[in-house]
């Protein structure tokens, strides 16, 4: 099997890229008549951009059944699984590596940042091509 090469996103990156969605995603003001963002486009935003171009629909297609079709990052479940891609509590403090890279998995709250949410989700699915950690498979 050939995959494709895969860009992995720098961390600081990672950071400019979330604080411009912040500013993207910020609420039109009274006079404003620019559309707010929806749920499912800020989700394909953001998941397409930390996920490589050939994964980025099968990692949609997660998204949508684990957070019950809301693309919404706030999802959660009793399991204390969170954010997008549900990501267990559990995993936190764990080391996973991809092209590479190091990443330690937050715990808490951080597991609901979008953009944290997607990053951990790249790495527990080694780019998108493996979804054995998940209950939602693409």
């Amino acid at each position: 099997m050939v995959l494709a090469a895969v860009e992995v996103i720098p961390v600081k990156r990672l950071a400019v890229m979330a604080a411009v969605s912040l500013l993207l995603a910020a609420p039109a003001s009274a006079g404003d008549t620019k559309k707010r963002e929806t749920n499912y486009q800020k989700a394909h935003r953001i998941v397409c951009t930390v996920f490589p171009k050939a994964t980025c629909e099968a990692a949609m297609r997660v998204v949508y059944c684990e957070t019950g079709g809301t693309y919404t990052e706030w999802s959660y479940n009793r399991s204390g699984a969170s954010g997008y891609f549900q990501v267990l509590q559990g995993n936190a403090g764990r080391v996973l590596y991809y092209k590479g890279e190091r990443l330690v998995i937050p715990s808490g709250t951080r597991l609901f940042l979008p953009w944290t949410n997607a990053r951990v989700a790249l790495f527990l699915s080694n780019g998108g091509t493996d979804w054995s950690e998940w209950v939602c498979k693409p």
